[in-house]
């Protein structure tokens, strides 16, 4: 959908003024996109997997994109799917908040559920101006010593879970974390499980690919 920008001018601007600021467009359909992100929890951190590519349309375009990026000195950790443009500019708002909290140097750190809520109310934000940021958000670190695992939605929406797949995929391998996972499971059991779910992903899902990037928070 095209919008003309609004002026200030006394009149309507003419046809030299409109070439000159140009139209803006808003994110109707999302072009260059990540696939499924699948995160748990496990007996003393949180784990995230994601594969490593961006598609175009259905075509495999860019095959060793990294989707998945620590926040907070490492004590949290953020993946996406969806229009990969979009995650980019989420990750440069969240490139500010922390030089912010940096500079504040007021002795608290943004920890995970902070950059969480954060992230709530930038995706909120954007759809309430009819220019969502195309993405389904996990956010996973640590939260009073204990495991913290969330997800955002491009309305704004979130919830947390013991466990979360995200997009199209989701539907694939859900039924497969809710059979599998396991309050108190070790890491080795938890990598096991994100493994499966991304190699069922790879042979049933039309955008998934075999290469993919694997984060954890742990509290040791």
């Amino acid at each position: 959908m095209l919008c003309a920008r609004v002026r200030s001018a006394p009149s309507a601007p003419g046809p030299a003024a409109q070439q000159a600021g140009g139209p803006y467009k808003r994110t109707t359909y999302p072009i260059c996109t990540g696939g499924t992100v699948v995160a748990v929890k496990y007996a003393g951190g949180v784990m995230t997997i994601t594969d490593t590519l961006i598609s175009y349309g259905k075509f495999a375009r860019y095959k060793d994109v990294q989707r998945v990026f620590p926040l907070a000195d490492g004590q949290a950790i953020v993946a996406a799917g969806g229009e990969h443009s979009d995650f980019q500019q989420l990750l440069h708002f969240l490139e500010e908040l922390a030089d912010e909290d940096f500079n504040r140097d007021d002795g608290y750190k943004l920890g995970a559920a902070e950059y969480y809520n954060y992230i709530r109310a930038v995706m909120y934000n954007h759809r309430s101006k009819m220019n969502p940021l195309w993405n389904d958000v996990v956010v996973g670190g640590l939260k009073d010593g204990k495991p913290f695992l969330g997800t955002v939605d491009l309305i704004g929406t979130q919830y947390e879970e013991d466990f979360l797949a995200t997009g199209f995929g989701g539907y694939i391998v859900t039924p497969i974390l809710r059979s599998r996972w396991q309050p108190g499971m070790d890491e080795g059991e938890a990598r096991a499980l994100l493994e499966d779910c991304m190699r069922v992903l790879f042979y049933r899902h039309c955008t998934a690919l075999n290469r993919v990037h694997l984060a954890k928070v742990a509290a040791d």
